[in-house]
């Protein structure tokens, strides 16, 4: 690991906080002004960005995270399909009862609660909501190489003519 000088270090354990090089460096006192331009310049450093790699490479070995994991995930809510919400008569399937890849596309649960009215019993309402696929999915692209949401001008004039 480089050899840090104090103020370095301090900025490396403020900046793996939340990956913020402006919010680490006024955490470190720096003004809300200058922060982001001090933060550039202690992350153009050599051995404070060695540093910073070194401890999210340790971080990432420690929750046994990769690339691939990550990947995995993005395509499980980028591609996923609210057909395998239902069921072959149309009604639908339970939320234990889908399988781990529908899930995982899930981005929230919403449960509605009514309480019994009258002759009416209690009831309670699942509500499943989608990831959001269309992050999902540009984030993928832009891993991959490709930004489809980037027009050339070539392209738009020969759509018009």
């Amino acid at each position: 690991m480089p050899v840090l000088t104090r103020r370095q270090q301090r900025f490396v354990d403020e900046y793996l906080t939340d990956l913020n090089g402006a919010a680490a460096a006024r955490r470190m006192g720096v003004s809300y002004a200058t922060a982001p331009s001090a933060a550039s310049r202690l992350l153009r450093r050599p051995q404070v960005r060695a540093a910073v790699e070194h401890e999210l490479a340790r971080q990432r070995a420690g929750a046994r995270i990769d690339v691939a994991c990550v990947l995995g995930e993005l395509a499980r809510v980028a591609f996923f399909d609210p057909g395998r919400l239902i069921d072959a008569a149309g009604q639908p399937i339970a939320i234990n009862a889908l399988d781990a890849d529908t899930r995982a596309g899930l981005g929230q649960v919403e449960i509605t609660e009514t309480e019994a009215m009258g002759d009416a019993p209690a009831r309670r309402t699942l509500r499943p909501r989608a990831g959001q696929k269309v992050r999902a999915l540009a984030v993928l692209a832009r891993y991959h190489g490709s930004q489809p949401s980037k027009l050339q001008h070539s392209d738009r004039i020969q759509a018009t003519k």
